[in-house]
């Protein structure tokens, strides 16, 4: 690979982790709008949100993939290849650039993740209390167990319910 070729790849690869960058900062702001959807329940946020990270994901994916691709052309033979490799083999002001870029991205990645934990913790918490919600209302009472006059068990029918059982 010539001197040149090199030159434009990682020229490229810069224009890539920019673009990387911006996406995933576009993603941590639709994450806390997601989060403020969810503690409003509005569907239609929720879903509108959804398809934006959907796509989003997709061309996150996609850059990944050309910058992974771009690191395994140009760091020597190694067992998982990084983008923090390459900075040996580059002079020490593109090395600079490339790990602030690899620093603001695994920060970005965190925090993301994180985001994305809380909105599913929320969502997780959310499900659990209307299922556990539905369930005081719809299970049919237990009838209470009393105790006559003999000490015999005897069994109440006036149970006090949720649901009103008249027709």
């Amino acid at each position: 690979m010539t001197k040149a070729t090199n030159i434009i790849d990682i020229q490229e690869l810069f224009q890539d982790l920019q673009i990387s960058q911006n996406l995933a900062e576009e993603l941590l702001a639709l994450l806390t709008e997601e989060n403020a959807a969810l503690q409003k329940m509005e569907i239609r946020s929720l879903t509108r949100t959804t398809k934006q990270k959907e796509t989003l994901l997709v061309k996150i994916h996609y850059l990944d993939n050309r910058i992974a691709t771009t690191v395994q052309q140009h760091v020597p033979d190694k067992k998982g290849k990084k983008l923090a490799d390459l900075m040996s083999s580059l002079p020490q002001d593109q090395a600079t650039v490339l790990l602030q870029y690899n620093k603001n991205l695994t920060k970005l990645r965190t925090d993301i993740q994180t985001k994305n934990l809380i909105n599913k913790n929320f969502t997780s918490d959310t499900m659990h209390f209307i299922n556990d919600a539905i369930a005081v209302i719809t299970v049919q009472p237990k009838k209470n167990q009393l105790y006559g006059n003999k000490g015999m068990a005897q069994y109440s029918n006036k149970t006090p319910s949720m649901i009103s059982r008249e027709v």
